[in-house]
């Protein structure tokens, strides 16, 4: 995740966020069928050749997902480490991003976990390790993102048609809150609370960046199921 984190920033309480000021919803999405627990994650440690093979709960095109993501945040050179950011390794995940994952713990310290992984170095030479924190990173952020726009999964807004590969990629630029503001003020560069936007070259750079990210991962069953929990949204936006 290459950009400064909103974590890392104060945001906005009002950016977008209600319906009177952002329009009218696009309504009629169909709720799809139950996804599959963050809790039932399992990656196997027994294939040195294709740790992506053996990751159960992705989906068909997670290999893709990773390696477009990859390209995107590092160009290859997984060893990458951005001045001012806490984001390591091939995805660029920061600090907040693998607390989520359930790989550091608030104080930013290495949780005990199946590959023995205690230093940022240990986890940026780790394939395996890596690609767990980014199925449970994104598995998290799905079902954080999923049941709050609910009502525009599978319209077109800004030119991007909003399925699961587009707001999941979305999401791991902007996270998951600002990913669901960003969507629901039609993804103009104004949606991006200043505060991030200057952080990061400024609303229309990282607008940019956003959706060349989220058209890039367009189509792509990056989960194994295309859907969500029935649970109402729980982001605080």
């Amino acid at each position: 995740m290459a950009f400064v984190s909103p974590a890392a920033a104060a945001i906005p309480a009002a950016i977008c966020l209600a319906v009177v000021a952002c329009g009218p919803v696009l309504a009629g999405a169909p709720v799809p069928r139950p996804f599959p627990s963050p809790s039932g994650v399992v990656v196997e440690n027994n294939s040195e050749a294709n740790p992506v093979a053996t990751v159960a709960g992705s989906g068909a095109d997670f290999p893709r997902y990773l390696e477009m993501l990859e390209e995107i945040e590092t160009g290859g050179d997984c060893l990458a480490s951005p001045t001012g950011s806490s984001a390591i390794g091939c995805y660029q995940m920061t600090s907040a991003a693998l607390m989520d994952a359930g790989f550091k713990d608030a104080d930013g310290d290495w949780l005990d976990n199946p590959w023995g992984i205690d230093s940022d170095d240990e986890f940026r030479s780790n394939r395996h390790a890596q690609t767990a924190a980014m199925l449970r990173y994104t598995t998290t952020n799905w079902r954080r993102v999923e049941p709050c726009l609910r009502d525009v999964i599978g319209k077109t807004v800004g030119g991007i048609a909003l399925d699961q590969g587009a707001l999941v990629a979305g999401a791991h630029l902007l996270g998951p809150t600002g990913l669901v503001r960003f969507v629901r003020c039609g993804l103009q560069a104004h949606c991006i609370p200043p505060p991030v936007a200057n952080l990061n070259g400024g609303g229309h750079k990282l607008r940019a960046t956003a959706i060349r990210r989220m058209s890039a991962a367009q189509g792509l069953r990056v989960l194994e199921s295309p859907g969500g929990t029935r649970s109402r949204c729980a982001l605080r936006t």
